[in-house]
């Protein structure tokens, strides 16, 4: 009976023998394991997070074609609007925008630190041509977001399996740079589209931060013109530029050279359930003509900025024939106004759909933006024949406080509903072989991130 205790016994260490160093295996395994997921997980959020900072950067940066709305446009100093907005996202003149994990890197910042700023250097940022021929003169913005150099990432535990794996922990000495730090780097690119929404006018007092202040004067004119006319002159096949009539008296029959047009209220209105003031009041008069001042060049204290316009904004149009125009004092305080804007200078115009409406309580649906230089004003007020003369811009271009954005609507009262589907000539570009397609003309664009990801992924790689 001992005999047999004793052997089950000896049988009970053996197999307990047998299976302790699987269970080792295991474990290391495991740990091994989960060491890997640490700095492969913290790679890949460092990889996101660097391409976040580079979409930012861009982003913002090529809105940054011209640095004020007076600027004239010049491909070579919108370039260099672009780096000085890039310099700045990297903090030249304050702090970065975005951070990222790096190191840590106790000789860079004397302690160990979970992330440190994004920053970009000047042979981070190409400008790729369309390769489109029909746009040659379309450009695209690509940035490099990196971390690389001292802000590599410092890994912990892969090099102790490599070690444990090739020679035993003894080895770690000898492990390559490669498996001690990770330098994940992303590549985005940056193209112009048509802009859904022009930001509400920032007010030019005092006081603001100066990302708001470089955003100043960039706001939509009161002065609305139709699609009807423009969709043609828009078509990037036409090489003319004419020079035309903004007709902003109701008229049913528009002459050859003329676009329909409307001088609009776009002040906000304090009402929850209109997001626009009306047309139709002395009150809303005056409320013209200080939104008008505020693109004088002096700044005024009963100037009014623009609200937020988006595609689908339903504006109303001033009937320069009703009565409320009827006093010579109020006509001379428009023209005087209107006199107040810049002659060649451009603007941002919105377009709306129809010839303008001018019935009482009847709105104009927006469709996009145009960006018109203004030629001539008008000199005395004229009910039936009321007109400035405004020329196509040859470019259209990216321009500060515009988006683009196909989803919900921004403004208040409307934010459950989606924006209406795009018309010609404001729909998205999209690719055409690696290139993409050509611009409309004279019309406000924004910064979007780039559908040529299959191209981009085959150059990174």
């Amino acid at each position: 009976m001992k005999c047999q205790k004793s052997a089950s016994k000896a049988r009970s260490r053996r197999s307990a023998g047998a299976v302790l160093p699987f269970v080792a295996f295991i474990i290391v395994l495991g740990i091994a394991f989960v060491a890997f997921c640490v700095d492969v997980m913290r790679t890949a959020y460092a990889a996101s997070a660097v391409r976040y900072a580079a979409e930012a950067a861009a982003l913002g940066a090529f809105s940054s074609t011209l640095s004020t709305p007076a600027q004239s446009y010049s491909r070579d100093q919108a370039k260099s609007n672009i780096r000085q907005a890039i310099s700045q996202a990297s903090g030249s003149s304050g702090v970065a925008w975005n951070t990222a994990p790096y190191g840590p890197n106790s000789a860079l910042s004397g302690k160990a630190a979970a992330e440190s700023a994004v920053y970009f250097e000047d042979a981070d940022i190409t400008f790729v041509d369309n390769p489109n021929t029909a746009d040659s003169g379309d450009y695209f913005l690509q940035l490099r977001g990196r971390r690389d150099g001292a802000d590599s990432l410092k890994l912990f535990f892969l090099p102790l399996i490599y070690a444990f794996n090739n020679a035993g922990i003894g080895s770690l000495a000898v492990v390559p740079t490669e498996m001690r730090f990770a330098s994940p780097q992303r590549l985005v690119e940056i193209i112009a589209q048509p802009a859904s929404r022009i930001g509400a006018g920032v007010p030019r007092n005092g006081g603001l931060a100066q990302r708001d202040q470089d955003l100043i004067g960039f706001a939509t004119l009161p002065i609305a013109l139709s699609n009807k006319q423009f969709v043609a002159l828009a078509n990037p096949a036409n090489s003319a530029l004419p020079a035309f009539n903004l007709l902003l008296s109701p008229t049913t029959n528009i002459p050859a050279g003329t676009i329909s047009g409307a001088l609009v209220n776009l002040t906000p209105s304090p009402s929850t359930l209109a997001y626009y003031n009306q047309a139709s009041s002395s009150l809303n008069v005056n409320q013209l003509i200080a939104n008008l001042a505020y693109f004088a060049p002096t700044p005024t204290n009963n100037e009014i900025s623009s609200a937020l316009v988006e595609r689908g904004s339903l504006i109303s149009s001033f009937n320069l024939n009703s009565n409320l125009f009827a006093s010579a004092t109020v006509q001379q305080q428009l023209v005087d106004q209107l006199r107040q804007l810049s002659v060649g200078r451009s603007y941002i115009f919105p377009v709306v759909e129809e010839n303008p409406i001018f019935a009482a309580g009847e709105v104009c649906k927006v469709v996009g933006f145009a960006r018109l230089r203004l030629l001539a004003l008008p000199t005395a007020f004229s009910q039936g024949n009321f007109s400035l003369s405004v020329a196509l811009e040859p470019d259209s271009v990216a321009l500060r406080n515009a988006s683009f954005a196909n989803a919900r609507a921004a403004i208040p009262v409307n934010t459950t509903a989606m924006m209406p589907a795009p018309i010609v000539p404001f729909t998205a570009r999209s690719r055409v072989g690696e290139g993409m397609s050509a611009r409309p003309r004279s019309i406000v664009m924004a910064p979007s991130l780039s559908p040529r990801t299959a191209f981009l992924s085959t150059m990174v790689n």
